[in-house]
């Protein structure tokens, strides 16, 4: 089996491009093979997010907000629903406090 990596779509092997969004497909097993991908698919953007929250209480307002923006920007690009929203929801928190910190 193949899948899209830009819809998820899965299809059979015959077929060389996703016939939604026309990105090549990949083998569906070679993405388990490289290992390790799938937790930070799920929850990466929702991660970067609690630590840019962490860094912008604790350590410097400015570089937790960046580090929480670059976990919406992921999770936003996630298919994931709950990672999509909650890593802009902390980005939103890390923005808060850095006006907050800034006043």
């Amino acid at each position: 089996m193949k899948k899209c990596p830009n819809c998820q779509n899965v299809y059979d092997d015959t077929k060389g491009f996703c016939p939604t969004c026309g990105v090549a497909l990949v083998d569906d097993t070679q993405k388990t093979a490289a290992g390790g991908g799938e937790f930070f698919e799920k929850w990466g953007a929702l991660l970067l997010g609690a630590v840019g929250l962490i860094i912008c209480w604790f350590i410097s307002a400015v570089v937790g907000f960046v580090i929480s923006i670059v976990g919406a920007v992921s999770g936003w690009r996630s298919s994931n629903a709950i990672n999509k929203i909650g890593s802009i929801i902390l980005a939103v928190i890390c923005l808060v406090l850095t006006i907050m910190t800034a006043m």
